[in-house]
């Protein structure tokens, strides 16, 4: 009888809760539905495009293939190039990209990239010949291609090698030299000829253009051909010796014994002993060849460096809604404002509503992980610390007892010695008192005054005397 009243009492209760209600009390709604908010005590629906919100207007959550902020919260559809159409909420970028494409919003193809190797921001191994990597005003990086019959290129107006069978032209015009690509004549033109002023003969040398052979009398300085000279040069930060060396160190961008080698494009400073040495990046590079660019979501100060040189760990701190050493790690989804402390990737501000732990993660990921073996393992740990516990207080106790019985023993044996030492002084105290009194009464003479009135004399008298011997007084004297 009494589980089918708690059956019947269990309907009852449920059965009172409004539409949309996972809980209430009192017919009152106290929790809702994750598409659902509460108000005056009833769960209203969220926005059509809202997996969760907090009012009518206010989304948490946009339900899949969404994002918008402000006023077009939730109404925007993610790229249809992210994996599964997801993208973050509040910017749009994809969180992943499908098979050949990369960029913020899956835009740019692989196969622009050197192996058609790629990564979710950019080319890893840069592009493939003919293409020259071109940042965007948005930060995306993207392969142009170089200019016609162009090789290999910084940027679109400057090519340092031309394809097979063709040769670089130069023409002059208003004050300015331009330099294309023609088509060979014959194979003597093109095996002479070399953009590098003063030099021989070219090669591609790690992807840069060097003159391996300059005019007799002059030396490669990493851009042209110069005469060798024991002068110092202006390079050098220090001085020179007789033969032209620098003793000291060279000014930023230049190496080499005399100092008149450029460095490496990506180097602003480099070994003096090697030119593809890099000490330091010139841009928001790192490592010693300056190969890999900086995390996207470093932020980025003007005038300082972005990344450090050996790690790429980002110095001014993350874009929001990143955390860790590179910036390369998003915080979770249940972040309050998407904020997350650095180092750790906890929640800073807290978390959105369905979500729990320093993380913010969702209630159902929590229950799911408390499985028959996390349980067990929690209550064989807790009765370990009540065995623990146990032990201690016993061990406590034993202790408490020698204490209290070396403090019982001492004290009665200082109570003894101050009992003893009473009982001997009041002894002596007595005695002599005792005895002072038997050599008065035996040393005196009483003197038996004359009295002239009776019963009020008698209180007068010596304490002595009886009382026979006081009425026996009285009555001689009459």
């Amino acid at each position: 009888m009494h589980r089918n009243q708690n059956i019947y009492l269990f309907l009852h209760h449920n059965l009172e809760c409004p539409s949309w209600c996972t809980s209430c009390v009192d017919s009152r709604c106290r929790n809702c539905d994750p598409s659902f908010y509460l108000a005056s005590d009833y769960c209203h629906p969220c926005p059509e495009h809202c997996l969760s919100c907090t009012d009518q207007i206010n989304c948490t959550k946009c339900k899949a293939n969404k994002w918008g902020t402000g006023a077009a919260q939730c109404l925007t559809d993610c790229s249809k190039e992210c994996l599964n159409g997801e993208c973050h909420d509040d910017t749009g970028y994809c969180l992943n990209c499908e098979h050949g494409k990369y960029g913020r919003l899956c835009q740019h193809n692989c196969s622009y990239c050197k192996n058609d190797y790629c990564d979710l921001y950019r080319c890893v191994e840069g592009c493939k010949s003919g293409y020259f990597e071109y940042q965007t005003f948005n930060n995306d990086y993207v392969c142009r291609k170089c200019t016609q019959n162009c090789k290999l290129c910084d940027n679109g107006n400057v090519c340092q090698i031309c394809n097979d069978g063709f040769y670089f032209n130069q023409f002059f015009y208003n004050d300015n030299t331009y330099v294309y690509c023609a088509k060979c004549l014959n194979e003597k033109e093109c095996k002479d000829f070399c953009i590098i002023e003063g030099c021989k003969l070219c090669q591609l040398v790690n992807n840069k253009l060097i003159c391996a052979d300059c005019s007799e009398g002059e030396t490669f300085n990493g851009s042209s051909c110069e005469q060798i000279t024991n002068q110092c040069s202006k390079e050098c930060s220090t001085k020179c010796g007789s033969n032209g060396m620098c003793l000291g160190n060279c000014n930023d961008g230049w190496t080499g014994d005399r100092c008149t080698e450029r460095c490496n494009d990506e180097c602003l400073i480099c070994s003096k002993n090697d030119r593809n040495i890099c000490i330091q990046c010139n841009g928001d590079f790192y490592t010693n060849d300056c190969s890999l660019a900086c995390s996207q979501t470093c932020n980025i100060e003007v005038g300082k460096n972005t990344c450090t040189f050996d790690d790429g760990y980002c110095i001014n701190g993350c874009e929001r809604n990143y955390w860790g050493d590179t910036c390369n790690n998003s915080c979770t989804e249940g972040c309050q404002d998407h904020d997350c402390d650095r180092s750790t990737g906890t929640c800073t501000a807290g978390c959105k509503d369905g979500n729990t732990g320093d993380n913010c993660v969702p209630h159902t990921t929590i229950n799911q992980e408390e499985t028959p073996a996390t349980i067990k393992t929690t209550s064989t740990s807790m009765k370990a610390t009540s065995n623990t516990t146990t032990t201690c207080t016993q061990i406590q106790a034993s202790e408490d007892k020698v204490n209290f019985f070396i403090i019982g023993f001492f004290s009665g044996i200082g109570f003894s010695l101050v009992t003893v030492a009473i009982v001997t002084l009041l002894y002596y105290i007595r005695r002599r008192y005792f005895g002072n009194k038997t050599t008065q009464n035996n040393s005196r003479n009483v003197e038996i005054p004359t009295y002239t009135e009776t019963a009020n004399n008698y209180e007068s008298l010596s304490h002595n005397r009886t009382r026979d011997n006081v009425y026996s007084d009285l009555g001689t004297t009459e």
